[in-house]
């Protein structure tokens, strides 16, 4: 399993029943990235300024809320303020 590339996106660490059903169970940087269920989604974070400034419900930058005057755009796992 170990093997079987690519891994999913931001994944550091996979398990596998075949070559076509494998997951992440361990994401490559804990500081910019969270498992959910089996994928590593998007955290907010200031290296890439999504949702800044505003705040994200769950740390997730698709669960971004921006300041008053800033517009949310959400495209996929990430978010920014404009």
């Amino acid at each position: 399993c170990s093997t079987l590339h690519p891994y999913p996106p931001n994944c550091a660490e996979i398990d596998c029943t075949t070559t076509n059903n494998k997951w992440c169970v361990k994401c490559a940087e804990k500081t910019y990235y969270k498992l959910i269920g089996q994928d590593c989604k998007d955290k907010c974070s200031s290296r890439n300024r999504w949702c800044w400034p505003g705040s994200c419900g769950n740390e997730l930058a698709s669960n971004c809320h921006c300041m008053t005057g800033f517009k949310t755009v959400i495209d996929g796992n990430t978010a920014q303020c404009q």
